[in-house]
């Protein structure tokens, strides 16, 4: 596993290749051969996340789209998600960029936006109602410089803490009085001696759960105003905190399954679903595979904010970018004006189980526990951007990150790691 992620940080490198001859080619006026045919299709890179991609969302947007815009062809290209951003940047290299991709807009897309490959989509913001419709978070992750780059499609919530209400009903626990990690660490305790089940899951066979997991800790013990600080570069007057909090990360490991390090999330999932696991703290993406696989909210599982982190809301989102050299603006301009629209928000958002990123769409057509999600995140106090999940890190501190957790887990090291997260951070 370490060797993997040894390998995904030349990959970054190679990354911050292509960026700086993108720079010193295209957007220094080097030629294309690029035709500006308004009719041309327009591509659309989208991440494939498993066999079943109907449940993405993106079918469904783009079935609304043809039906409004019959005379502007969509070309889906669906790329495995662990290899989406590889093979965008190489497009990119090779002068044949699609016209559309996903990504993870704030500080995940600032290389592109430095190197001058993004679209300026700023005039669509401001012609159309997205300006004023749009929620606040989803407005700065999508700006920088004052120009608008991005269209969030999404919003996921990653301080959730689900439990199982038939093991927590055993445990004689209320999840809902439970305020602080240490608070969690005694239920789990409980649930240990009470119950046959696995106290937490946490899968860790790829680092980005326990990345996330330690970014909640990081909000519960110490605030978004710590939290904002070491994201903006002050993380040696920060590491006490960094610390800290992977010293409590090491004690809630101790209570996850002995195969934890080797499980994934879909298996940490089935665990939970079958009643071998109390507790999992993950993003409300579970909410959506705990309905797939057949169980009930509120009757099977139910969740609340991570002890903590009550009134807060870690975002995680979903945005379409678009290239500055497309051959077909004026096709993709409408398809990201669609996009931008309520219609567009719901026929995606119910399918791909997220909230919509937009302030006035109508929750009628979703589940009641995302209609949940969107109370919440309108009742939140601060909306602070996910480390593990690209939105608060630029993409070579999101993969040196991850490598510092893999050392972790292979260590246990507190010390070197907190010196390694201190670095990494301060490297903004």
């Amino acid at each position: 596993m370490v060797g993997l992620y040894l390998n995904t940080n030349c990959l970054s490198a190679f990354s911050s290749y292509i960026l700086l001859y993108w720079r010193n080619t295209v957007a220094m006026g080097h030629p294309f051969e690029r035709s500006a045919e308004s009719t041309a299709p327009v591509s659309l890179v989208y991440p494939s996340e498993g066999d079943d991609d109907t449940k993405s969302g993106i079918n469904y947007l783009l079935e609304g789209f043809r039906e409004t815009h019959p005379d502007v062809p969509i070309e889906l290209e669906m790329v495995s998600a662990d290899i989406v951003g590889l093979e965008v940047k190489t497009r990119v290299l090779r002068e044949r960029s699609p016209d559309v991709w996903l990504e993870w807009p704030g500080r995940n897309v600032r290389p592109y936006q430095d190197a001058d490959i993004l679209l300026d989509l700023t005039d669509l913001w401001e012609s159309t109602d997205m300006e004023r419709a749009y929620l606040d978070g989803p407005k700065r992750a999508a700006q920088f410089d004052g120009c608008y780059r991005a269209v969030p499609l999404t919003i996921h919530r990653a301080n959730s803490l689900f439990y199982h209400t038939e093991l927590i009903e055993q445990a004689d626990l209320e999840p809902e009085r439970i305020t602080t990690p240490q608070g969690l660490v005694d239920a789990l305790e409980r649930v240990a001696s009470t119950t046959d089940a696995v106290p937490l899951a946490l899968p860790m066979q790829n680092p980005w759960p326990v990345l996330q997991f330690w970014e909640t800790l990081l909000l519960a013990e110490h605030g978004p105003r710590v939290y904002r600080s070491i994201l903006d570069g002050a993380a040696h007057r920060n590491r006490d905190a960094i610390r800290g909090t992977l010293e409590l990360l090491d004690q809630f490991t101790a209570y996850t399954a002995e195969d934890t390090l080797y499980c994934s999330l879909m298996e940490e999932s089935h665990r939970f679903r079958d009643g071998e696991v109390a507790f999992f703290p993950q993003g409300d993406w579970v909410g959506g595979i705990l309905e797939g696989e057949g169980m009930t909210y509120q009757d099977g599982w139910d969740h609340t904010p991570f002890p903590g982190t009550e009134g807060l809301y870690s975002i995680v989102m979903d945005a379409l970018v678009a290239a500055a050299d497309t051959d077909a603006t004026e096709g993709t301009k409408r398809f990201l004006e669609y996009a931008g629209t309520a219609e567009a928000q719901v026929l995606f958002n119910q399918h791909k189980g997220s909230i919509p990123p937009r302030a006035d769409v109508s929750m009628d057509a979703f589940s009641p526990f995302l209609q949940q999600q969107q109370r919440d995140f309108k009742q939140s106090t601060e909306q602070p951007f996910s480390i593990a999940h690209g939105l608060g890190v630029t993409p070579t501190q999101f993969v040196e990150l991850k490598s510092a957790v893999v050392q972790f887990l292979t260590e246990r090291n507190v010390d070197t790691t907190a010196d390694e997260l201190v670095e990494i951070f301060a490297r903004e």
